[in-house]
Order: C-alpha cells, then sequence, then structure tokens
C-alpha cells in the first residue's frame, strides 16, 4: 500500500501531481488511470473559474466516499450510466452531486458547434464510456452492478478479481464470473456474436430512423424477416428481442433527438 502518495501526471503543469491520501494494493482501477482523469477534470474546473479542492475526484482523499463506492459493488444494485462510468474510472461517485455533473447527460451528449471545450468531453472520449454505451446490459441508462463488474474484468478496466484481498471488498457472490482464458474456438463465437449484435443495432436504428415509434417486439420480427432474406443468420424474433435488443430504449431514445422537424413551407408574397 502507498499512503500520501503523489502520482506525476505532468512535471510541467500545476496540476500535474494528484495526491491519494492512499493506494491500496488491490484497488480495482489502476491509479494512474485515475491520475490522468483527474488531471484532465481539474484543469477544466480551473479554466472555467471553478473553486475546488485539489484531488476532490479521488475516493481514497475520503474515508465515506471510499466506503460509498465500495458498497455500490458490493451489492447487486442498479446503477445509473454515470454512477457506472465514474467507477470505471475510479472516480468517487459522490461528486456527481456537484452543479458540474448534476445535469450530466453522457448518453445524449451531442458537442455544440463552435463551442468551447465541455466537461463531458472529457468522459465521452474515453474506452470505458465507449464499451459502456454498447453494453447489452443497459436498459434504460441503467446496469446492474454486477454487470458492470462483468464489463470492467472483460475490457481491462478492473483489475483481477482472483487475488484474495479483492474478496474482502467484493462480496463472493459477484466472483463466480472470473475471466476465463478461452480456447480459439470460444474466441471466434465470441467474435462472431460481437459483430452480429453490431448488424443488427445497425439495422435497428436504420427502422427507427424511419418509424421510430415502433414497438420492440415488432422490430424484432422486422430484423427476424431481414436476416433471412439476407442470409446472415437464422434467429427467431424472440430470440433477437431478448438477447440483441437489450438497447432498444436507448435507440429509440436516439432516433426520436434525430427527428428533424420539416422545413417551413415557402408562403409567396
Amino acid at each position: 500500500m502507498l499512503t500520501n502518495h503523489n502520482c506525476s501526471v505532468d512535471k510541467e503543469h500545476k496540476f500535474g501531481l494528484v495526491h491519494f491520501d492512499y493506494i491500496d494494493d488491490n484497488r480495482l482501477v489502476k491509479y494512474q488511470r485515475t491520475a490522468f482523469l483527474v488531471f484532465g477534470i481539474e484543469i477544466w474546473f480551473d479554466n472555467n473559474g471553478y473553486s475546488f479542492r485539489r484531488g476532490f475526484m479521488i475516493p481514497e482523499n475520503s474515508k465515506y466516499a471510499m466506503e460509498h463506492c465500495k458498497s455500490l459493488l458490493t451489492d447487486d444494485i442498479t446503477l445509473s450510466f454515470n454512477e457506472a462510468l465514474f467507477l470505471l474510472l475510479g472516480l468517487d461517485v459522490l461528486t456527481l452531486s456537484l452543479p458540474q455533473f448534476y445535469n450530466m447527460d453522457l448518453i445524449n451528449y451531442k458537442k455544440p458547434l463552435n463551442s468551447k471545450n465541455m466537461i463531458e468531453d472529457i468522459f465521452i472520449n474515453t474506452g470505458e464510456f465507449n464499451e459502456l454505451i454498447r453494453s447489452n446490459n443497459l436498459t434504460n441508462t441503467r446496469i446492474k452492478s454486477k454487470d458492470l463488474i462483468k464489463l470492467g474484468q472483460r475490457y481491462g478496466f478492473f483489475g483481477n478479481f482472483n487475488e484474495k484481498e479483492n474478496i474482502k471488498n467484493i462480496s463472493k457472490p459477484l466472483l463466480d464470473n472470473n475471466p476465463k482464458e478461452h480456447t480459439p474456438s470460444e474466441r471466434i463465437h465470441r467474435a462472431s456474436t460481437i459483430d452480429l449484435q453490431e448488424k443488427i443495432t445497425k439495422k435497428a436504428e436504420e427502422i427507427l430512423k424511419n418509424c421510430p415509434q415502433i414497438k420492440k417486439q415488432s422490430l424484432a420480427d422486422d430484423i427476424e424477416k431481414w436476416l433471412s432474406e439476407e442470409n446472415i443468420k437464422d434467429l427467431s424474433s424472440s430470440t433477437i428481442e431478448r438477447e440483441y435488443l437489450k438497447n432498444y430504449q436507448n435507440l429509440k431514445q436516439k432516433a426520436k433527438r434525430n427527428m428533424q422537424p420539416p422545413p417551413n413551407p415557402l408562403i409567396p408574397f
């Protein structure tokens, strides 16, 4: 364990040293990764004239914050998208109550034209954001903590849960899904599944663009027909609805946002 540690991110910058009161050997997210994010956030706060306490985004710098973050992963609870992303980045989830983060809608964020850098830009450009927003386990922009742990393990955002000390921090039922070495055939199957998911998602977006009010079951029926006609895969509509349209609500909301109002008719003089 490191105590009273300053992680160097940029030796030349005034915020280049990020302070941790302590760093446990079993921290789930690499502290260097968290320090890099905190560095960018503190620069943004400073550039926008907000006062802040150095290291305020680090859970270890507050005993209550650290216990709270652990509890979110210990119990099988439902997390908001922002809570899940902060946990993947090793940041203090309690800071989401701050005015700068409170109304942050990362899922629906679109950078305004000719705008300065927004706080959202820091988060949407991370690999953690990209994998989380593509997760099939997102339901109405929320995810179960046990599914977040699986995602974090799968993509290397969380450390190795096999270490004995980690059992003290994460409840045992959530340890039954440790990453395993996959055989070549398993890797091929997984790649094929991911490819099929991407095709179905793209087709769903296309259908929803033209008919954003379509029901999930009807959407699955249309995709079943399309898969068959294109000789891609024989899947029942029920399987498509259950396994491949878990992000239906997100896609539907996206389609509605992208709908443009019809142009005003020309009025002759």
